[in-house]
């Protein structure tokens, strides 16, 4: 039954029963394995239940191996739910019930990996030296731990750090005892941290170097076996040309970068590299004070690659430059972000878009039509939190468009009144509430 997805719910159904009536009996590690697999095989996946049954799998064995092996798959249950504190944990137990001898690679991935989601960046970075100190990490997974630690420096704003642990790692290492594919994607690393550092003297250089090598590589070597796939190499020179055409253009040789942008899109048209030039292309517009080309440049995205998840990005960083045109592009600015919220609603760009268009409708004298999108907001997400923000603008309209009306500035107050009830707001949100509330019970009694 359990092989079967139409009668698995059967096999589960059994096993209960097995725990219920018979939980002393000898084979019940295996009514837990089998519970936790019906659970991983659910959609969605009940990773935590999962977990749950392996604990009570583990608990009935003493065997090193079997210890280390159910602590770890608990740890890929917990870390799949995205419990990465957990996740540690049990990838902890299973390191310290290792054979020192037989240390698993795989292993210690996994608890870097988790150790990083968890932000703990620096017991990361301890247990690769200790490893590397006491020799016990291969070369490969020295360098598969590396990458995941330079990504997670940088993106904690430590890319200076990171750079110059990649560049450590390049220069102390035996490159010949990692494989091809490892190699270059930590030259291209390399190479991309330092364009993020602003380090260009020689990057340009290296960078085409680095092409030139991938491009002399044969798909195969004499033995038959791969050396770099067909999809590693598209991977590696698409994400190789967007670095060399962001080189050219953070350098100002912008025909150059251009270029080179040029045969990214042609050659490798449905590549995300591809999609990323559009936003490399725009950034260097706004850069020089260009918002119309920036503007036409991520529409361009988002018009070529509509079902892209970069194509709401797009739009909404579009409408952002089309704002700072002047006041008179307004109008298209909130064209724009309507265009977003109506062909992305689910994207998490939509709550943002809509509040930017009712500001804008506002600062065109559109109250009205700023008051509906802002109830619209209310309505359709009561839990959401930035709900304050909307309250606080759909006042602002019944403010604008009430006059002298009694009764249209009764509901403003009492809007304002509720708004300073709820808790967590942000102290200047505070200010600014209060004293819209004192202006407008001041307006009623004049």
């Amino acid at each position: 039954a359990l092989k079967d997805p139409d009668t698995r719910s059967i096999a589960e159904s059994d096993a209960q029963i097995l725990l219920e009536q018979f939980p002393g009996m000898s084979e019940v590690s295996n009514v837990y394995r089998l519970l936790a697999y019906a659970a991983l095989e659910k959609e969605p996946r009940q990773y935590r239940t999962a977990a749950d049954y392996l604990i009570r799998l583990r608990d009935q064995s003493n065997e090193a191996e079997d210890l280390v092996e159910t602590n770890r798959l608990i740890g890929d249950c917990y870390f799949l739910n995205r419990d990465y504190a957990n996740a540690v944990d049990f990838y902890s137990a299973a390191r310290s019930r290792e054979n020192e001898s037989r240390r698993n690679g795989d292993l210690l991935l996994r608890l870097i990996s988790a150790l990083l989601r968890t932000g703990l960046i620096d017991d990361a970075l301890k247990l690769i030296d200790e490893g590397d100190f006491d020799n016990n990490i291969s070369s490969v997974d020295r360098w598969r731990a590396e990458w995941n630690i330079a990504q997670a420096l940088q993106i904690s704003g430590q890319t200076d750090r990171a750079l110059g642990r990649v560049r450590l790692l390049l220069q102390d290492s035996d490159t010949n005892s990692v494989p091809t594919v490892l190699n270059l994607r930590l030259l291209w690393l390399e190479s991309y941290l330092s364009l993020e550092a602003n380090q260009l003297e020689g990057l340009a250089g290296r960078v085409m170097r680095l092409l030139t090598r991938l491009e002399s590589m044969p798909l195969q070597s004499k033995d038959g076996l791969d050396v770099l796939n067909l999809n590693e190499r598209i991977i590696l020179k698409t994400e190789i040309l967007l670095l060399q055409g962001s080189i050219y253009m953070r350098e100002g040789d912008i025909n150059s970068g251009m270029l080179v942008l040029t045969q990214l899109r042609e050659e490798f048209a449905s590549s995300a590299s591809a999609q990323r030039s559009y936003l490399i292309e725009a950034s260097y517009h706004a850069l020089v004070g260009d918002f119309v080309s920036a503007q036409t440049t991520l529409t361009d995205l988002a018009q070529k690659y509509p079902e892209s998840p970069l194509a709401p990005q797009a739009l909404f960083e579009a409408a952002l430059y089309c704002e700072r045109r002047g006041a008179e592009y307004y109008a298209n600015a909130v064209i724009l972000y309507n265009d977003l919220a109506e062909r992305y609603a689910s994207d998490p760009l939509f709550y943002t878009a809509r509040l930017k268009q009712g500001n804008l409708l506002r600062l065109i004298n559109d109250f009205a039509g700023a008051q509906i999108i802002y109830e619209n907001l209310i309505n359709s997400f009561p839990s959401h939190r930035m709900r304050y923000i909307s309250e606080l603008s759909r006042a602002d309209c019944i403010l604008a468009l009430s006059g002298n009306d009694a009764a249209d500035l009764d509901d403003a107050i009492n809007v304002l009144e509720r708004l300073l009830d709820l808790p967590n707001l942000p102290l200047d949100f505070q200010a600014e509430a209060s004293y819209k509330w004192a202006f407008s019970l001041a307006k009623r009694q004049s």
